[in-house]
């Protein structure tokens, strides 16, 4: 018999990447990461809607009280030119 080792099914990278999509800690840390980007992603859009420089620390309801206040000043503004158009008309 030769001391010839054998290949093992379990070392190729298939297999490996077989195990990992079976593991459920594979899964949780893969859905935490996609959150994490999508809670990145949406600071980063309100950022670009507010004009404000990224703060190292903001909560999520931080996030919640800049997203009201552009909705606000949104809001405002339309209202505004609706007022301004309406008494134009007059």
């Amino acid at each position: 018999m030769s001391s010839h080792r054998e290949w093992d099914e379990r070392r190729s990278p298939q297999w490996k990447y077989l195990l990992q999509q079976k593991d459920p800690k594979y899964h949780r840390r893969k859905q935490k990461e996609y959150h994490q980007r999508m809670e990145r992603n949406k600071k980063i859009e309100l950022e670009k809607l507010t004009d404000c420089a990224p703060s190292e620390k903001q909560s999520g309801t931080d996030l919640e009280k800049a997203y009201t206040n552009v909705i606000n000043t949104e809001l405002s503004a339309r209202l505004a030119g609706l007022n301004k158009s309406k008494k134009e008309g007059k």
